[in-house]
């Protein structure tokens, strides 16, 4: 008689367990942002605000709009989840928020122009500037397929910055640091390729 009690309690601390674990769906995530009080998103704006002096110089040039943007994407998008039975929205968004800003403070810093070396530097180097222009093309043909990051790479190349890059393609700073990290990520795997 005990063993089926206990039988039943496990199989119903399992089920309970299975809908803490349900995550909301686009539209679920869509109406909680609508039904969201005028002082619940006060608090979120807020919270953003205190993250974002909490980072400092790891923001790179974010602000507060662009946590709150990032952590609302990345839960429309289904790279964070909600799980509405676990914790309310708000809530929700403010882990995101604390999440997200952190893992700023841990990256390593952005691909960016400024970082390489000029290209008037490897001039006189027939070898340098030979493995250069072949290193380039790897890349290209690495991202062939990609369209977003060979564009990052056109406007990289003609010494756009990211506030340019972001106005001449309309994209978001959420957009701009998708596409920097493709490009990175692609990098790295290839120099980890080639070296045995």
């Amino acid at each position: 008689m005990i063993g089926s009690g206990t039988v039943a309690l496990k199989r119903q601390h399992h089920e309970h367990e299975q809908c803490d674990e349900i995550v909301a769906n686009t539209a679920e995530v869509l109406c909680a942002l609508q039904a969201l009080a005028k002082p619940q998103l006060l608090r979120m704006k807020k919270y953003a605000r205190y993250r974002m002096r909490a980072i400092g110089d790891a923001a790179r040039g974010r602000n507060d709009e662009d946590l709150l943007g990032e952590a609302l994407t990345a839960t429309l998008s289904g790279q964070r989840r909600w799980k509405p039975r676990s914790v309310d929205f708000e809530g929700h968004m403010l882990g995101a928020m604390r999440s997200i800003s952190s893992h700023w403070t841990d990256r390593k810093p952005h691909l960016s122009l400024e970082d390489a070396p000029p290209v008037a530097s490897l001039k006189g180097d027939p070898e340098r500037e030979l493995a250069a222009k072949e290193e380039i093309a790897a890349i290209r043909a690495r991202f062939a397929h990609d369209a977003v990051v060979l564009g990052l790479m056109e406007d990289l190349s003609l010494g756009l910055t990211g506030p340019e890059i972001k106005l001449s393609r309309a994209w978001s700073q959420a957009d701009l640091e998708t596409a920097m990290r493709r490009l990175r990520r692609g990098v790295e795997r290839m120099g980890g390729g080639r070296r045995s």
